[in-house]
C-alpha cells in the first residue's frame, strides 16, 4: 500500500515505521532508516557503525542497485546521453556518473539523519565498497560530517567477480550478437573463399580489383584465407557480382555478416594490431583467463566521520562523552613484547649521539607499553586456516619478522558459517542475509567509538551483527532494517545464548 514519506512527503510503497523489539539495551525498528531516524531525539546517540548498501548490483538486489530513471536509460540506451556514456550496446545500462551521482545523494539522506541525531563529537563508520566508497564517502561529507579517517580491512578470501574476456569474444566471434546462429570467423571465411574461387574463374587479380573499385588493397582482405579476412559492404557485394559475373547464393551471408560489428570496425589500427584481432588471427592465444574485468577484492574501506563539535575536545568529552577513540580497548597484542629503551639513544629523546633525529622512534618503551601496541587504520584478517600458528599463505606474515608490528586481528577474513544466522519461511525457504560481517570485526568498531555506556545506532542491521556486537559489549544499540524477512535472523541473535556455539541449526 502506497503511503507518505514522513521525511519527504512523496509517496513510498516502504512499510509504516515500527518497533518490533525492544529489551535489554536493544531495540529494533522494521522500516526505512531515514523515516526512523527522523523519529529519534536530536543528540541522542553515541556512535554510527553501519554496513549499508554498496551502491553494486550485488547479487541483483533491489536494495543495492541506484540506476537512473527511466527516461535516462532510454537515452544512454539509444546512445543519446553523453554524460552517462558507459554501455554494452544492448538494454543492461552499465553504472555511469549519473547513477553515482544517485548513489551519493541517497548516502547523504541518510547520513543527514544520522548527523541530527549524533550527539555532537560522535563517529560514524560506514563500510564500503571499494569502488563506490568514495560516493559514500562524499555522501557523508556533504551531510556535514568531518571525515576523520578511513579503516581498510584487508582479508586473503575474496571471490573475484570477474568476467572471462577471452571466452567472451570467443563467442561472440562464434555467434555474433545479431543472430546467434551466425557464426562470425566461419561465415567471413565462407565468403571469401567463394570469392577468391569467382575471382580465379573470371581471370582477375587483386591488383585489377582494387584498381576498379579504388580499394586500396581490400581486396587481398576479401579473399584471404589466412591473417585478416574481411567482408564486402552490400554495396560492394553487389559491384563485384556484376564485374565478376558470380550468383547471389552468398547475398543473405554477406547481409548478415555486414550488420555485424567486427575487430577491424572498434578502433584505430588493422585488425592484427588489436587483442580481439590477435583471436581472429590465432584462435589459440591468448590462452583463457588470460584476460578479464576485474581484480580479486581484498580490503573493504570503512568511512570514519565525526560530527563537528565547538570548542575544545577535553571539552566536549566532558559534556558528552564523545569526541575521542577509546585506544586503550583496541590496542594490539597484550604488550608481551614490549620492552625498555635501555642503553639506546632514543631512550629519553629522539636524537641520536651524532645529532640525526630517529623520527620513528618515541621517548618511552618499545613495542607500544605493557597493553599493547597503538591501533592503525589497516586491519589484516587471518586465513581461516590459522590455528595457534599462522597458515601458509595467511597475509598476516607476509612483512616476515616484522609482522608483530601490524595490527593482526585474530578474526575470519569472511563471516564463518556459524556466524551466518538462517530461519525457515512459512513456504519451508531457507532465508539468510547474502552480506555478514565477521562478529569480532564489529565487536572492535564497538570498542573504538563508543564511550563507556554510550548508544550505537545501526540503520542497515541486515541480520543483526552489529546488534548481535554491541550486546557482547554491554552497549545499547538501536537498529533499523527495511527488509521483513531479516527481522527473524537479527532477533534469532538477540534471543540465543551467547555463549554458545552461534547457530548450530537453522530452526
Amino acid at each position: 500500500m502506497t503511503r507518505t514519506h514522513l521525511v519527504t512527503g512523496e509517496p513510498t510503497e516502504n512499510p509504516e515505521p515500527r518497533l518490533t523489539y525492544e529489551d535489554g539495551g536493544a531495540a529494533i525498528w522494521h522500516g526505512d532508516c531515514v523515516e526512523v531516524m527522523s523519529q529519534l531525539g536530536a543528540d541522542s546517540i553515541d556512535a554510527v557503525i553501519t554496513d549499508p548498501p554498496y551502491g553494486l548490483e550485488f547479487m541483483g538486489k533491489g536494495w543495492d542497485t541506484f540506476k537512473a530513471s527511466g527516461t535516462a536509460q532510454a537515452r544512454v540506451a539509444e546512445g543519446t546521453d553523453s554524460s552517462h556514456p558507459f554501455r554494452d550496446g544492448s538494454t543492461r545500462i552499465r553504472y555511469g556518473r549519473s547513477d553515482l551521482r544517485a548513489f551519493e545523494d541517497w548516502c547523504e539522506s541518510w547520513a543527514e539523519q544520522a548527523y541530527r541525531v549524533l550527539k555532537p563529537g560522535g563517529h560514524l563508520l560506514a563500510f564500503g565498497g571499494s569502488r563506490t566508497w568514495h560516493r559514500l564517502t562524499s555522501g557523508i561529507e556533504n551531510a556535514g560530517f568531518e571525515i576523520r579517517d578511513s579503516i581498510a580491512w584487508v582479508y586473503g578470501s575474496g571471490f573475484p567477480k570477474s568476467r572471462d574476456v577471452t571466452e567472451a569474444v570467443e563467442k561472440y566471434l562464434a555467434d555474433g550478437p545479431a543472430d546467434p546462429g551466425l557464426g562470425i570467423r566461419e561465415g567471413v571465411y565462407d565468403v571469401t573463399r567463394f570469392l577468391r574461387a569467382a575471382r580465379d574463374a573470371g581471370g582477375w587479380t587483386n591488383r585489377m580489383i582494387d584498381e576498379l573499385f579504388n580499394t586500396n588493397g581490400m581486396a587481398g582482405h576479401w579473399t584471404s584465407q589466412a591473417q585478416q579476412p574481411a567482408v564486402p559492404s552490400v554495396r560492394q557485394w553487389a559491384e563485384l557480382k556484376v564485374v565478376l559475373g558470380f550468383d547471389d547464393s552468398m547475398d543473405e551471408l554477406v547481409e548478415r555478416l555486414a550488420s555485424v560489428e567486427r575487430p577491424e570496425d572498434w578502433g584505430a589500427g588493422s585488425a592484427d594490431e588489436t587483442f580481439l584481432g590477435a583471436l581472429v588471427n590465432d584462435p589459440d592465444a591468448p590462452p583463457a583467463g588470460d584476460y578479464g574485468t576485474a581484480l580479486k577484492p581484498a580490503f573493504e574501506p570503512i568511512a570514519v566521520g565525526r560530527k563537528p563539535f565547538p570548542g575544545s575536545v577535553d571539552r566536549n568529552v566532558l559534556q558528552y562523552g564523545t569526541a575521542a577513540l577509546n585506544l586503550g580497548a583496541t590496542r594490539v597484542g597484550d604488550g608481551s613484547d614490549s620492552r625498555a629503551r635501555v642503553g639506546e639513544a632514543s631512550q629519553d629523546r629522539r636524537y641520536t649521539e651524532l645529532g640525526g633525529t630517529d623520527f620513528a622512534a618515541a621517548p618511552g618503551v618499545r613495542g607500544g607499553g605493557e597493553t599493547g601496541r597503538w591501533p592503525t587504520n589497516l586491519l589484516l584478517g587471518h586465513s581461516p586456516d590459522c590455528g595457534e600458528h599462522c597458515a601458509p599463505g595467511c597475509p598476516v606474515p607476509m612483512f616476515g619478522d616484522s609482522a608483530k608490528f601490524f595490527p593482526t586481528f585474530r578474526y575470519e577474513p569472511k563471516a564463518p558459517t556459524s556466524e551466518r544466522p538462517a530461519v525457515i519461511d512459512e513456504q519451508g525457504n531457507t532465508i539468510q542475509h547474502p552480506t555478514v560481517k565477521p562478529l569480532d570485526l564489529m565487536r572492535w568498531l564497538v570498542r573504538l567509538v563508543v564511550p563507556g555506556g554510550g548508544r550505537v545506532l545501526e540503520p542497515f542491521a541486515g541480520s543483526g551483527t552489529t546488534v548481535e556486537a554491541c550486546i557482547i559489549e554491554g552497549v545499547p544499540c538501536t537498529a533499523i532494517e527495511l527488509g521483513a524477512e531479516h527481522l527473524p535472523l537479527i532477533e534469532k541473535r538477540i534471543r540465543k545464548d551467547h555463549q554458545q556455539t552461534l547457530f548450530g541449526d537453522l530452526a
